[in-house]
């Protein structure tokens, strides 16, 4: 059975939440204790693991959006990360996922508006 579509504007609007929840997640934690527990990390990469699998629903959607907006962001990286989670989960450095948290997420989340504001006007 073929998953239906949704709409790219539902995965832009995922993603954006999934965002927020990662910023969230984040406030609530010290590096220190990011990197020694493992809750936050586990719910920071269950969301970068949400933000890739959107990327791949994106990637099939008929609106294009990765057409229409590819320097808008690093997709193929987004992708990536949620692959590298998925796969290969216990060799994830936590070191580096707590810089791409709270140096690129805020970031990704303003694109992401962006995108979802010219295309859709949301």
């Amino acid at each position: 059975m073929s998953k239906k579509y949704q709409g790219s504007d539902l995965y832009l609007t995922e993603m954006i939440n999934a965002c927020v929840k990662i910023q969230e997640y984040a406030a609530n934690t010290s590096k220190e204790d990011f990197l020694k527990q493992r809750e936050s990390f586990d719910a920071i990469c269950m969301q970068l693991s949400h933000l890739g699998e959107q990327v791949t629903n994106l990637e099939s959607s008929p609106d294009r959006i990765i057409q229409h907006f590819p320097e808008d962001l690093e997709w193929p990286a987004l992708k990536g990360l949620r692959n590298r989670i998925g796969h290969a989960y216990m060799t994830i450095d936590a070191q580096m996922i707590w810089d791409f948290v709270t140096q690129k997420t805020q970031e990704l989340e303003s694109s992401l508006r962006r995108i979802l504001k010219k295309r859709y006007g949301q």
